[in-house]
């Protein structure tokens, strides 16, 4: 293996980046939680040690999978919670195919000259 060898652009570790201040401010809102990214990403950006670049890179991605993955959680909770009080059998059915990329064909009965 050549020494140049690339361990990835740096477009990448800037998407996690901004991906991660996103979350939080979307999230919590936590200025203590984006200085501290923003000084660990600091911190670390001039890294040469090919074996701790992959580490912290990782370590970025894993962070930024799990805010995610909890961030869809509370979003589908907040969905869930008490749904069917707040809209018709009907509309939940159109907004769950919604999320799924489906639109739900209207009835013959839906229609409003085929009613009795």
């Amino acid at each position: 293996m050549s020494r140049s060898m690339r361990m990835g652009s740096k477009t990448d570790v800037l998407k996690t980046l901004r991906s991660l201040l996103r979350l939080n401010r979307e999230s919590t809102g936590n200025k203590a939680w984006s200085n501290h990214i923003l000084a660990q990403y600091r911190e670390r950006q001039f890294e040469t040690d090919r074996e701790k670049i992959k580490q912290y890179r990782g370590q970025a991605t894993d962070l930024l999978a799990l805010w995610s993955g909890v961030a869809e959680q509370k979003r589908l909770w907040f969905l869930d919670a008490g749904i069917e009080k707040r809209f018709s059998a009907s509309e939940i059915v159109n907004k769950s195919a919604r999320l799924v990329g489906l639109q739900v064909p209207d009835m013959y009965t839906d229609k409003e000259e085929n009613k009795l």
